[in-house]
């Protein structure tokens, strides 16, 4: 569910167990961590891990980090569960819940003495850097909804909505990703109002405005989007949905964000949320419970154009 290249190792963090992979070798480096490590970032050097410890009656949940001799916590965080992470200047930057009606967000300036900023009655636990200014996005409501997509960026008066991203056709941002061309791409959909609503899009913000750039009728929700540095394509992993374990993956790739080429169909991999850079290639990795996947491409290889029928919709 969740991943990072660095220190020559590929790790990747599960749902279910809340377990952690290194690979080169394939080795389990953490077991039983809790629910789930839905985040992965390196900071300062030091690879750090979101655990979902889903801790209601205790609060207790924590961010990890890696060190020589394994992992270990690197500071306990009051709340129900951690969920997502990202580097922001010279932040680290945290969301969790107390109440799964509500998002709270965490700073430290060290990786391990957070500081708690704002609580938000909104379901914004999605943390991205776009042009070097800090989002937070999800939907409007509580986990489970009802809502729609919602999103505010800190400036220097405190936390301000951004009308272009509160859309009322989008029920939730589930990822973001800022691409080569200077843009911001958002996924819509989402873990916890998409379920068995099918909503996978890929929409595009340049800073104003916020329009719909590509669509998977067949599937859920758009679960992750990258911008490779290995081949300037962005790419995005469409699915039915984390709790679904069965059917296909299929994933998109595009220079421009406007034509999109056929990166290939994962068959019986529902769920593919963690693309990467790596020496070796783009990876993308998933799977479904208990049987995980990652895969490798070659970086010299581009993905092949779809044509499809105007009158049919047929792909040949």
């Amino acid at each position: 569910m969740a991943g990072v290249y660095t220190h020559d190792k590929l790790h990747l963090g599960t749902y279910g167990t809340g377990d952690i992979y290194s690979w080169l070798p394939l080795v389990a480096e953490l077991e039983n961590s809790g629910e789930a490590v839905l985040a992965m970032c390196e900071y300062k050097g030091t690879i750090y891990a979101t655990s979902e410890n889903n801790d209601m009656e205790g609060q207790h949940t924590r961010v990890l980090k890696r060190t020589p001799v394994g992992w270990v916590e690197a500071a306990s965080l009051k709340g129900y569960a951690a969920y997502f992470m990202a580097v922001w200047g010279e932040y680290l930057i945290v969301t969790t819940t107390s109440d799964l009606r509500s998002i709270d967000y965490w700073y430290s300036k060290d990786g391990a003495s957070f500081v708690k900023g704002s609580t938000f009655v909104d379901w914004l636990w999605v943390p991205v850097v776009f042009r070097n200014e800090l989002y937070l996005l999800g939907h409007s409501g509580p986990a489970e909804g009802p809502g729609h997509s919602r999103a505010v960026k800190w400036n220097v008066d405190g936390w301000k909505e951004v009308p272009a991203l509160c859309r009322p056709d989008v029920v939730e941002w589930q990822c973001a990703t800022e691409h080569s061309d200077g843009k911001l791409y958002l996924g819509g959909g989402g873990w916890t109002l998409a379920r068995g609503t099918p909503q996978a899009a890929v929409y595009c913000y340049d800073g104003q405005t916020c329009a719909q750039v590509k669509t998977e009728p067949s599937a859920h929700e758009c679960q992750a989007l990258l911008s490779s540095k290995i081949n300037g394509y962005l790419y995005a992993t469409f699915g039915q949905g984390f709790k679904i374990n069965e059917g296909n993956s299929r994933m998109w790739a595009s220079k421009d964000g406007a034509t999109w080429l056929d990166a290939g169909t994962f068959e019986d991999c529902p769920n593919l949320y963690v693309m990467l850079d790596s020496p070796y290639g783009f990876v993308a990795a998933g799977g479904k419970e208990g049987n995980l996947r990652a895969y490798y491409f070659d970086t010299q290889v581009t993905p092949q154009p779809t044509n499809k029928c105007p009158a049919c919709g047929h792909e040949y």
